[in-house]
């Protein structure tokens, strides 16, 4: 795990997509009722100017680096260049202290989270890698999402054994080693979903403060998972979702499953009436027509599994639909 942090490290490094290493940060979350997230991120870095030493000594390159002052200066500029860093300096040669806040609401969210806050997004331009990224829950509502590891992703160990290099391992040790981050989210109770936090405490305001304290690369069993919603029928559609296939459903929810509602709208965003369906609940399969308003009823499954819908080509509508004018 360690050589794959170091390697991916030297190539985001190498690519302009990362400038500086976590080592002591915490990233602390507040989240209200009404959505309202507040973001704390902090702690103790590394720069990378051993890495581009190393590099230009590998490749035996020409290239004149910049002096150890020039290349502090311009991390400590790369630091502040967002508008939600409030402080940034070193603390020693290559080490710096750096803290980042902002406030945000996720309440109201787009599909893909285009707003979510800065600080917790995985395709921030903060060149620095954080202990936890904000996801949304795609088989749950629009108002689930799910807190996960920021692991360096798309990452083969393949890759590493065939191109690790000795000047690699003090690297290694010096960076991977010495990461350690902290994570503690408030929240209420209520709207937690799953949690492996290492504690989870009852605040005086009626919140609960999940704790992780100690999170490391080469440690799995640390890393962050957690899932929450602001919709109260997401509780049920979580167990659904991650009870395995052919659990009985009334044992889950106390009564049986239902494959939709739906509703089909085309690109536009018009209703697709009168549009031939098919639905796929486990063993059961439904062929039928959506109304004029493009809505396709539920189908119900005494056990957990696979619901899909697929839509009809106009020609298998219209044959299945009978003489009803399909609008699209």
């Amino acid at each position: 795990m360690r050589k794959i942090l170091i390697y991916t490290l030297v190539l985001l490094f190498a690519t302009g997509c990362i400038e500086i290493v976590p080592q002591e940060v915490h990233q602390d979350i507040k989240i209200s009722n009404n959505g309202d997230v507040s973001v704390t991120y902090e702690g103790t870095f590394m720069d990378l100017y051993d890495v581009l030493v190393a590099m230009e000594n590998e490749k035996k390159g020409s290239e004149k680096l910049p002096s150890i002052s020039e290349y502090q200066k311009s991390t400590i500029k790369m630091l502040k260049q967002s508008k939600f860093n409030k402080k940034a300096y070193n603390i020693a040669p290559h080490k710096y202290y750096a803290k980042w806040q902002e406030d945000a609401n996720i309440h109201h969210p787009t599909p893909y989270l285009d707003n979510k806050p800065y600080l917790l997004h995985y395709d921030s331009d903060l060149k620095i890698p954080k202990p936890i990224t904000l996801n949304s829950m795609q088989n749950l509502s629009d108002s689930a999402f799910s807190f996960t590891y920021d692991e360096m992703k798309d990452f083969k160990e393949s890759d590493v054994k065939k191109d690790s290099n000795d000047w690699m391992t003090p690297l290694i040790k010096k960076y991977a080693s010495g990461y350690k981050a902290k994570v503690s989210i408030e929240i209420d109770s209520d709207l937690v979903l799953k949690s492996n936090a290492t504690t989870m405490t009852k605040l005086s305001n009626g919140m609960s403060l999940y704790e992780w304290p100690d999170i490391k690369f080469e440690d799995k069993d640390s890393k962050v998972d957690f899932v929450f919603s602001f919709d109260s029928m997401d509780r049920e559609r979580y167990k659904l979702a991650s009870a395995p296939t052919g659990t009985s459903c009334k044992s889950l929810i106390g009564t049986d499953c239902k494959c939709g509602p739906f509703s089909l709208y085309s690109y536009d965003g018009s209703p697709l009436s009168y549009r031939g369906y098919i639905i796929k609940s486990n063993n059961i399969t439904k062929k039928g027509c959506s109304d004029e308003k493009g809505n396709v009823p539920s189908i119900t499954s005494k056990v957990t599994g696979m619901c899909t819908i697929t839509m009809l080509t106009e020609k298998e509508s219209s044959k299945l639909c009978g003489n009803k004018k399909l609008k699209h």
